[in-house]
């Protein structure tokens, strides 16, 4: 793809927030059901006593839950980018995760792409979270010695501990998502590292085009038999 037409960041934010809240509800109405089964008698409850014969550690029901609801969102998330290269918040918004050749990902790329965003999340997550406790120690010394002014060193005391705060939640849970807001090809880190782009599917793609055949050496420009046809010349 030479020219793909890259999503933008708001329209990826905004499909993110649609699957993150299909998640949820999808997570509470098997949870709803689950519920309803079990005080229907037909499996164990979610006590942590229930169905276990000492009466004490896990069922085997409660063993199935934790494989289910844990990973739930990793097999959202796997299962519908390899097969469709969307999730349902993209497909509303009409964009797709495709290779950076324009190919389509598959079940073992949606997976490393999943997992390269945990893992960047949490190492990026963590320096943030050094950072602001670096800074927000400092600002508390400042703010502390700011008191003794009066009423002006606590309005500056509230307002740096809302700075901090407000940095802390905007930055922490997405820093590698962020990347795509500023970068030219609209990729988080995550993509970069796949190696994978987000595209518009709704507009077609530039079509190339078309190469002219290059005339073998010695023969004229404007002279068809110049051409590797297998004519010969007219008579």
């Amino acid at each position: 793809m030479e020219h793909p037409l890259y999503a933008r960041f708001w329209s990826r934010a905004a499909a993110r927030i649609i699957d993150l809240v299909v998640i949820i509800v999808a997570i509470n109405l098997i949870y709803l059901i689950d519920q309803l089964g079990a005080n229907a008698g037909l499996w164990a409850g979610m006590e942590l006593n229930e169905g276990s014969r000492t009466g004490v550690g896990f069922s085997m029901a409660n063993a199935l839950r934790g494989l289910f609801y844990l990973p739930f969102p990793g097999y959202y998330f796997v299962y519908l980018h390899g097969t469709y290269g969307q999730t349902i918040g993209k497909m509303i918004f009409h964009i797709s995760v495709v290779n950076s050749d324009g190919s389509h990902i598959d079940y073992r790329k949606a997976l490393l792409r999943l997992l390269a965003e945990i893992f960047l999340n949490l190492v990026l997550g963590f320096l943030i979270l050094v950072t602001v406790s670096i800074v927000g120690a400092l600002i508390a010394f400042l703010a502390f010695s700011f008191s003794m002014v009066g009423l002006l060193g606590k309005l500056l005391s509230a307002a740096f501990d809302y700075i901090a705060i407000v940095v802390f939640l905007i930055l922490s849970p997405c820093p590698v998502f962020l990347w795509a807001a500023f970068d030219p090809r609209k990729q988080g880190l995550h993509d970069k590292v796949c190696k994978t782009i987000v595209v518009w599917t709704g507009v077609p793609s530039p079509i190339p085009a078309p190469v002219e055949p290059e005339a073998p050496a010695g023969g004229l420009p404007g002279d068809p038999t110049s051409l590797d046809t297998g004519a010969g010349r007219p008579i």
